[in-house]
């Protein structure tokens, strides 16, 4: 294993990490032109310069000729290791630089280096109760955009409580139940939803079976996008929220309980009068079968309803 083979070739993977590690330029004590005398001490001076210098990086630059690896602060087991510190504001551990490979404890080892330098950083923790942190830049500020925790739980732009946790607040739940972010704080322009609107909505859908093709064999019930009314719609016509053909279902049941509660009184005070329709009809009866009686005519016989 060397650390180096020339300086062109350190000078070549020190320009290719854009700076991630520090080293000072190579400067030179004499320039020799032609026809000077070369004095020893100038020698020793330029040998003790570029001596120096090429130790700095050495001491960053690892190359396994054989191999053909190359190790970035520590030797190398894959084509490019990669191992310097990351001192972000809550998190230790190591930066990669638009790079894929497999990630091992406490470094990165990197099969395959694509993009340029100033890529999105990844951070690989050092010990495993630390997260995995995927971030971009934005105006040179590291923004997080995915986080995997040592849990297993994955959090999209946000440290995630669940399986899967949307940085809307959305998430997986540990047995599979997608949730939907509800809360009135997520919320805007919250109007009730017309029962006249809900039901029009709801006598305009056409549930339909089919089967995606992706997956031909797996068959399904539900509606297609394009043909769904305007209130259920997406702006690319192109998905579907359930909960919103939820609240439109919902709407119509409860205008329906409604109706069915109003119907049900009418029906009880119709029945109240009828009653008391039927008891009027019995009491007249037995007057006038009274009157017969005192007449000495035979009584009216029953009277059946």
């Amino acid at each position: 294993m060397l650390r180096f083979t020339t300086v062109l070739t350190l000078a070549s993977a020190f320009s290719l990490i854009g700076g991630l590690a520090s080293a000072d330029s190579i400067t030179k004590p004499h320039t020799f032109a032609s026809g000077d005398t070369i004095k020893s001490s100038e020698v020793n001076a330029n040998f003790d310069t570029v001596y120096g210098q090429v130790n700095k990086i050495g001491s960053v630059f690892y190359i396994d000729q054989t191999k053909k690896h190359i190790g970035i602060g520590e030797p190398p087991e894959a084509p490019l290791n990669i191992n310097v510190a990351y001192t972000g504001p809550d998190q230790k551990g190591f930066v990669a630089y638009s790079m894929l490979g497999n990630l091992q404890t406490g470094r990165l080892s990197v099969g395959t280096v694509i993009g340029s330098l100033d890529a999105s950083p990844v951070l690989i923790p050092r010990s495993s109760n630390q997260d995995i942190v995927f971030s971009t830049f934005v105006a040179s500020t590291p923004i997080e955009r995915v986080r995997i925790r040592n849990n297993g739980n994955v959090g999209i732009g946000k440290t995630p409580s669940y399986p899967l946790h949307m940085a809307s607040d959305a998430y997986v739940t540990t047995g599979g139940v997608w949730t939907n972010a509800s809360s009135r704080e997520f919320k805007e322009n919250i109007l009730n939803l017309s029962a006249a609107d809900a039901q029009t909505t709801l006598a305009k859908l056409n549930p339909v079976t089919f089967a995606y093709k992706k997956d031909p064999a797996e068959k399904h019930v539900g509606f297609i996008a394009e043909d769904v009314p305007d209130l259920l719609a997406t702006q690319d016509r192109k998905g579907l929220s359930a909960m919103d053909v939820v609240a439109v279902v919902t709407k119509v049941v409860q205008e329906q309980q409604e109706t069915i509660k109003k119907q049900s009184n009418e029906i009880q005070e119709l029945r109240s009068m009828l009653q008391k329709t039927l008891a009027g009809i019995a009491s007249l009866k037995q007057e006038v079968n009274h009157l017969k009686s005192e007449r000495g005519n035979a009584a009216l016989h029953p009277i059946s309803y």
